[in-house]
């Protein structure tokens, strides 16, 4: 039963069919030119695939007499027509698709079968008597040896590249390598035909069973294959294959990665010719966060009231725990406590940081996220898991992989206890890097989607050090003041806070403050000083959302100092290790506003356990609203890439009230060119002329995909992407269907769209954001009551990604608020009515249908 008597309602129904897909790319001016001058296009791709083939001659014999790795093919790149789409031509012409890159290169393998293959195609596109493949009008240029440069450059990290030249043979480097091993993906798969029968869709399905499980056994034996080769070139330069666990690789669909301790010379051998190559990763250094000197003391006589014995359980990835702390041992089961940096005892699971701890007060802002200590009891909400990954200097030792830690605890914890929300307060000490989603991110995106589980993550933060002139002092003696440096390039998001299925959360400060001299720089539920702002990458919505991670204060001095103070900081459970008191007002961060937002999650897990956790990341999101001050800002772009979709409202996440009515959808999934309609019955009651009233409407989803690291941009990182569309005002069921469904005929109504506030085409109040980039895609809107149609429809759309196979479907949740602004209308009961009245018909046409 319920614990509220306004729980969220469920749909009634859902119909699906083809979807009406639109766009398309536009050839290039430069691409028609190449098919009007085919002859000096063809030879002019000739020639420089000549001379490619001369320079890998060459290469092959000076490295066989030198003793180093055979080289068996060509680390090229390519640059192609930017606005194709889809690299997969690239196969035609007998190259290997490494990893697309932005502004149309292409990163390639080129074999022998590529210099056979090439020919025999660009005769063909010159053939006047064969009907012709337009197909090599899209390859501009072919890199040459002489160029190596734009392809290692995409390789290198910025800081790598810059000192590129300058390192020593001898200089030892412990890095990540990302290994493309990529297979050409199977055709389309088509959903059944009007004109088809069920046995001949069966029939055709298990042809396809058939390919993909050969297509599977493929991309093993091409990744086993890569593994052995990638291990031969860093064993011949007297490198080696950092252990970390179980594995020394993290795998997705196209590529792996692996950590190498490898000396210069060895380094530059594998950067310039493996061919499989596509990145390069330096080791993150951890961000240290914000401690501070001043403490509030307490006096603790709060009774705690454990977790009742079947409540869900949140693991903590961080530092260790203080677990005999008086306010978290009713919460911790110390056997499922575990110590994962390799060397250690697994059982040695404190936390040693100075001076307070680091994960201890991660775990106590889960428990206690809102909570009075010096009330006389609370009731905890659930359980902690202690996974301890840090060290005592708050940092990852350096044989640790940051996406194959991830993995092992993520899973052993969701194996061995059903774990399902993981709070991850760790991030790196710079900005994510483009064009590709990092392994670490990447990691975190897979694991989310073939375990439904929620990893709440962490925005990172800026520093304070003169020293840094990326920091925030940095910004203001440059004269770049609050807020506008956190627009910079420097301040965006700390990797791996861009992952595309982790929650990302920002940090806001509690309270306005000025004292002696000093004052707050952000103040009262402002975007805090140190926390990274977004765009995530490909202009995603990061961070989703924010919660009181705390403030900082200037000092009115000659030079300016930046400083935190007790004044500013939230009050949170403290480690008593190094002699502190139990809890106080000592650290800031975005590490500890992502656990008052998990402490949300963990909740919505209690009370609606049996959900996929899609649906608590759309509720959180959903419930999520701008401070006023967001509301007013004449910069909302500005304040979108500050704080997302604004602070989470517990009682908007969990559960209604007369004036308000959550509709929600989970467990569903969608494949490309899938459409799936959701009906809002609104009765004439509420739309009637006689009511003036207004009515938010928010609508979330929440999806998740396999991802594919090799390919840029959003639409080719994710197996399948969804997005969303509704009804305008007053529009008719018909016209919605007919741009929906592909089946339905298409109306030439126009559509008087809801004000929405993001859009997908860049025509909403925010301009410069469009909702539809990115697995959590929220929009809000407030319209007139006679505005709304009888039947307010919401089409959730697939769209082709890399995985043509359909191997990976998307898997998606779908939450739909309406709320009278001012709450003076019920809402909720004649929705609940109406809706119950669509499921009793539903009933009796399936009984007659029956009958």
């Amino acid at each position: 039963m319920p614990s509220t008597p306004f729980p969220h309602l469920p749909f009634a129904g859902v119909e699906e069919s083809h979807a009406r897909l639109y766009g398309g790319s536009t050839p290039s001016e430069q691409t028609q030119a190449n098919k009007m001058d085919r002859q000096g296009h063809a030879n002019k791709l000739k020639g420089q695939l000549d001379r490619l083939n001369a320079w890998w001659a060459e290469q092959k014999e000076m490295r066989d007499r030198d003793g180093l790795p055979e080289l068996d093919g060509v680390a090229s790149w390519v640059k192609i027509d930017p606005s194709e789409q889809n690299a997969e031509f690239l196969r035609g012409l007998g190259f290997e698709i490494v990893s697309e890159e932005e502004e149309g290169f292409v990163l390639v393998a080129a074999s022998q079968r590529t210099f056979v293959v090439s020919a025999q195609v660009l005769d063909k596109f010159v053939d006047l008597q064969r009907k012709r493949n337009g197909s090599p009008a899209k390859l501009y240029e072919i890199g040459q040896p002489e160029t190596e440069d734009e392809r290692i450059k995409r390789i290198l990290p910025a800081d790598l590249w810059e000192r590129w030249r300058q390192i020593d043979d001898n200089q030892n480097l412990i890095v990540d390598l990302g290994v493309s091993c990529d297979v050409k993906p199977l055709s389309k798969f088509d959903l059944q035909r009007e004109d088809e029968t069920e046995e001949q869709f069966q029939h055709r399905t298990q042809k396809r069973e058939t390919k993909r499980s050969g297509f599977l056994h493929e991309w093993e034996k091409v990744r086993l294959d890569r593994e052995s080769m990638i291990q031969r070139w860093v064993t011949t330069h007297g490198g080696e294959i950092k252990q970390c666990y179980e594995s020394s690789e993290v795998d997705f669909p196209d590529s792996f990665t692996v950590r190498v301790a490898i000396n210069g010379q060895g380094f530059k051998d594998i950067v310039r010719n493996f061919k499989y190559l596509f990145q390069v990763e330096n080791l993150d250094e951890i961000d240290q966060g914000f401690g501070n000197a001043d403490i509030d003391s307490a006096i603790l006589r709060m009774r705690v009231i454990p977790p009742d014995a079947e409540a869900p359980s949140i693991c903590v990835i961080d530092s260790g725990i203080m677990e005999e702390h008086k306010l978290l041992r009713p919460a911790i089961r110390s056997e499922e406590s575990r110590n994962f940096i390799p060397g250690e005892s697994e059982s040695d699971t404190a936390d040693y940081v100075e001076p307070v701890g680091h994960g201890t007060p991660v775990a106590g802002a889960i428990l206690y996220p809102d909570v009075d200590f010096t009330q006389d009891e609370v009731t905890l909400s659930g359980f902690i898991q202690n996974a301890r990954i840090l060290n005592a200097s708050k940092m990852l030792p350096d044989g640790v992989q940051p996406a194959l830690y991830v993995e092992t605890i993520v899973k052993h914890y969701h194996r061995a206890y059903g774990t399902r929300i993981f709070n991850h307060s760790i991030n790196a000490s710079v900005p994510y890097r483009t064009p590709h989603m990092s392994t670490w991110a990447a990691c975190m995106d897979r694991i989310c989607y073939e375990h439904d589980v929620l990893l709440v993550q962490s925005a990172g933060n800026l520093n304070t050090a003169n020293s840094s002139t990326h920091g925030i002092l940095g910004h203001l003696q440059a004269g770049r003041s609050y807020p506008g440096y956190l627009h910079e390039n420097s301040a965006r998001i700390a990797n791996p806070a861009q992952s595309y299925q982790a929650l990302t959360v920002g940090s806001i400060g509690a309270v306005d403050y000025e004292g002696a001299g000093c004052k707050a720089i952000a103040g009262h539920l402002q975007s805090s000083p140190f926390s990274r702002s977004g765009p995530g990458i490909w202009n995603s919505i990061k961070p989703e959302v924010v919660a009181i991670g705390g403030d900082l204060i200037i000092q009115d001095a000659d030079p300016i100092r930046v400083a935190t103070h007790t004044a500013v900081s939230p009050l949170m459970i403290q480690s008593t290790l190094h002699g502190r008191p139990a809890v106080g007002r000592n650290s800031v961060g975005t590490s500890f506003a992502a656990p008052r937002v998990a402490a949300l999650a963990l909740e919505l897990q209690k009370e609606l356990p049996e959900e996929s956790v899609l649906l608590y990341r759309a509720l959180i999101a959903n419930s999520a609203r701008w401070p006023h001050w967001a509301e007013v800002s004449g910069n909302k772009y500005e304040v979108l890439s500050r704080i997302g979709y604004g602070i989470p409202d517990w009682e908007r996440a969990l559960h209604n009230d007369a004036h308000r009515v959550t509709l929600i959808a989970s467990g569903q999934q969608i494949c490309a060119r899938q459409a799936k309609l959701f009906r809002i019955p609104v009765p004439l009651e509420l739309r009637a002329s006689a009511l003036d009233f207004q009515v938010r409407v928010d609508i979330t989803l929440s999806y998740s995909a396999m991802p594919r690291r090799t390919r840029k941009g959003a639409r080719q990182y994710l197996s399948c992407w969804a997005d969303w569309k509704c009804s305008g005002k007053n529009q008719t069921e018909e016209a919605f269907r007919g741009g929906l469904f592909k089946e339905e005929e298409r109306g030439n109504e126009q559509t008087d769209y809801l004000p929405w506030m993001l859009r997908n085409d860049q025509h909403g109040v925010i301009a410069e954001a469009r909702r539809n980039i990115g697995t959590l895609q929220k929009d809000w809107a407030i319209v007139h009551n006679h505005d709304l149609p009888d039947s307010f429809l919401i089409g959730v759309v697939g769209h082709p990604g890399w995985d043509t196979a359909e191997l990976y479907p998307a898997k998606f949740a779908l939450a739909v608020s309406f709320e009278a602004v001012r709450g003076q209308v019920d809402i909720y009961e004649p929705i609940r009515v109406a809706l119950d009245s669509i499921r009793v018909s539903a009933a009796r046409v399936r009984v007659d249908s029956v009958e």
